[in-house]
């Protein structure tokens, strides 16, 4: 597992602003439709487009016959799209966003623990361990008392949702860690978005239509979700995972809501002082869990020391 180049670190970004404009894309979709919709939406114009660039580079999904690659794929797509996807969806029809993104916050917590098990490169240290936990500090800190006071009085299903969703993100990049298939992080993401795409139709069936419209609005949305955070964010993800390692990645949860700051203040948005400071607080937990990481994997390069023979 190698530390990350400056081009994994604009992917980082780029993954942030990605992510970081789905929950309004999301919002726009459920003003016209219902959330399985939105999910089935998304995931088809997701697998139709990487479907189309796998082709034209060349590149196959493994047989049907593999059954590992396949399994992973499932496990994949159920983790870290149909549930997540379907969970937020009806979550945010009654919990605000803020509070979503602070559940969301949890995510960096559960994989540290994951990798602690599993995986013998992504060891927490004091310094990695200090920073997670000062981002989630600034989350807390930029949510605000008036989010504390509605996760402590919200509705409880709602809340139950965003867990399962933060549960499913954390188990799927830890599957994408441990069992990725040896295939191309584009082919890869193909299948298991595909696998989803076809799964999340079974929620059609029992989604309220009742209200439904198809506008202009949450047509754009829908296919908006389904080109950036639902496929080409993806590619980016696996490859990330691979390269850098499922700590790394988890540290986006703590920089989208940065993004989605930074996005309102430049559209003439006030932001809050305590804003910036809790910017400052989530980004100095990010820098100190980066370093944290890079100092365990420089030691675990390093060769290791030999007693001189007599």
């Amino acid at each position: 597992m190698a530390n990350p180049s400056r081009a994994d670190w604009v992917l980082f970004v780029v993954l942030t602003i990605m992510w970081g404009s789905a929950f309004e894309l999301i919002g726009r979709g459920l003003k016209e439709l219902p959330p399985e919709a939105v999910v089935a939406g998304r995931l088809i114009v997701a697998t139709l487009l990487l479907f189309t660039i796998m082709r034209l580079r060349g590149e196959r999904l493994p047989p049907l016959k593999d059954r590992y690659d396949w399994g992973v794929f499932l496990a994949m797509g159920l983790a870290g799209s149909v549930i997540p996807f379907l969970a937020i969806s009806h979550a945010e029809q009654t919990v605000s966003p803020s509070l979503a993104a602070l559940f969301m916050a949890a995510t960096p917590i559960i994989i540290a623990a994951g990798a602690q098990v599993f995986f013998h490169d992504e060891k927490l240290n004091a310094w990695s361990g200090l920073g997670i936990a000062i981002g989630f500090g600034g989350m807390i800190f930029l949510a605000g008392p008036e989010t504390l006071r509605e996760l402590v009085s919200g509705e409880v299903s709602a809340q139950a949702l965003l867990l399962l969703a933060v549960t499913g993100y954390a188990t799927s990049t830890l599957i994408a860690r441990a069992f990725s298939p040896h295939v191309s992080p584009l082919a890869f993401t193909t299948g298991f978005v595909g696998v989803a795409a076809l799964v999340s139709l079974i929620p059609l069936l029992w989604a309220d239509w009742s209200m439904a419209q198809l506008g202009w609005e949450s047509a754009l949305a829908v296919v908006a979700l389904g080109v950036f955070p639902s496929a080409l964010a993806q590619v980016g993800y696996v490859h990330l995972v691979r390269k850098a390692g499922a700590n790394f990645l988890a540290l986006t949860n703590y920089t989208i809501p940065i993004w989605a700051g930074l996005l309102g203040w430049f559209m003439g948005d006030r932001v809050a002082l305590s804003s910036w400071i809790a910017f400052a607080v989530i980004l100095t937990g990010v820098w100190l869990a980066r370093t944290g990481q890079a100092r365990a994997r420089k030691r675990l390069q390093s060769p290791s020391r030999t007693v001189p023979s007599e």
